[in-house]
């Protein structure tokens, strides 16, 4: 009620505005009472499953190879990274934090760790060596992400192509980041995250398997770790949603108030 009184309040005191008179403008005066605008996004197809979908691109998908299955489960090498408290000014160091874009950001995670002064790689980091060049899981120290909320950090690491994280501990904001950006972050007990480090050190012959619908971490030598997560964020990053996904899953909702609002406040 309190909206809908201010609103008529704020069109009394429009009404008693005098429009401008510009030079050499004309233009025909618009009716304000006639006016209703809405604009709706564009709708897309919703599938109820593959068997829906256009085997030409479902084709083309695995001709790239992507995996139609991939946030379900991820099979990949994992790079190790013991060092404990990584904060995200060593993820992303401040300097590349002008950019707005969540992409182009993987050259330069951790920059200062990963090249020298003068742009050269160090040979012996370890995303620098050819076996990590193409890591898709990250298992890391405890209190990882820890520093300043700079959500930077989450786009860097998902542009170099890591979809997991694996450590003992998160800072909470970049924990709750991570899954807005599609990074899956695993919290498993010291013993555990032991065992996939020395198992991430066999570089290309230990292909770790991150199971996210089981919940569950599989090793190259069969041992299996199951890990908790919040069954919201579950839910999001198996079906790819960050928030404004979530909002179009409200999609006609939306548009059946908007409508609704539109012809009761048309001057709005």
């Amino acid at each position: 009620e309190w909206m809908t009184a201010w609103r008529l309040e704020a069109f009394a005191q429009w009404k008693k505005m005098e429009e401008p008179e510009w030079a050499n403008v004309h233009y025909e005066k618009p009716n304000f009472q006639d006016i209703s605008y809405y604009s709706a996004p564009n709708k897309k197809p919703k599938y109820n499953s593959l068997d829906e979908v256009d085997p030409e691109l479902l084709d083309t998908f695995k001709k790239l190879g992507i995996s139609i299955d991939e946030q379900k489960k991820l099979a990949g090498v994992a790079a190790p990274m013991p060092l404990v408290n990584i904060d995200t000014d060593m993820i992303i160091p401040k300097v590349f934090l002008k950019t707005i874009k969540r992409s182009g950001l993987g050259v330069n995670l951790f920059d200062e760790m990963r090249y020298d002064r003068e742009g050269n790689e160090k040979p012996d980091f370890v995303l620098n060596k050819t076996q990590y060049r193409e890591a898709k899981i990250l298992v890391a120290g405890d209190n990882f992400g820890c520093g300043s909320s700079r959500e930077h950090a989450p786009w860097a690491i998902a542009d170099f192509g890591i979809k997991c994280v694996v450590s003992t501990s998160f800072a909470d904001i970049f924990y709750n980041n991570c899954f807005k950006n599609g990074i899956l972050p695993v919290v498993l007990p010291q013993d555990q995250v032991d065992i996939l480090m020395k198992d991430a050190e066999k570089g290309a012959n230990s292909i770790i398997e991150v199971d996210l619908e089981n919940q569950t971490i599989v090793s190259s030598d069969g041992e299996v770790f199951s890990f908790e997560v919040d069954p919201f964020k579950k839910h999001c990053l198996l079906n790819g949603l960050d928030d404004i996904g979530l909002t179009m899953e409200k999609e006609d909702q939306i548009t059946a108030y908007e409508s609704k609002a539109a012809q009761m406040f048309p001057w709005a």
